[in-house]
């Protein structure tokens, strides 16, 4: 380390959360004329709680907010960070189920490219690599596809 500068320690902790701001996108915006502040409370206090390593108390959390009356959007956003929160937590299993029902139930989302590669690193943490290939392959024709509208 740099005199002056505290030593950087890498922990399983910091480096998953470090992987879920890499592959995620920023929170969109939760907050409606529709959602009580009480549930916009809630649900700012499961990302925090994702954020900053505590996937049992987030996964608890999305799953009751999905028991609540939430607008189409919200239970896209919530679906999405349950899916992200199981991979986080190494559960592959429940991860690649949620990806797959995300993935079915959005497949023109803008994240779905995302999901796909989030899928893929599920299905290949579960040991199914032929699923893993699958969702790594839709992830790269979205890749080309981006490519070839650059170009």
């Amino acid at each position: 380390s740099r005199p002056g500068r505290p030593a950087f320690r890498r922990s399983a902790r910091r480096g998953a959360r470090w992987q879920a701001s890499r592959y995620t996108s920023p929170a969109r915006s939760f907050r409606s004329a529709s959602l009580s502040s009480a549930l916009g409370a809630r649900l700012d206090a499961a990302l925090h709680r994702q954020q900053n390593g505590e996937y049992d108390q987030a996964t608890t959390a999305y799953l009751d907010l999905l028991s609540t009356d939430l607008d189409a959007e919200q239970i896209r956003e919530v679906r999405y960070r349950l899916a992200e929160t199981y991979l986080l937590q190494r559960e592959y299993a429940a991860s690649a189920a949620a990806w797959n029902e995300y993935l079915a139930s959005y497949p023109n989302d803008e994240r779905a490219p995302q999901a796909h590669f989030m899928a893929a690193r599920a299905y290949q943490g579960a040991d199914r690599c032929d699923l893993a290939i699958t969702h790594y392959q839709q992830y790269q024709k979205y890749i080309q596809f981006l490519s070839f509208l650059k170009n």
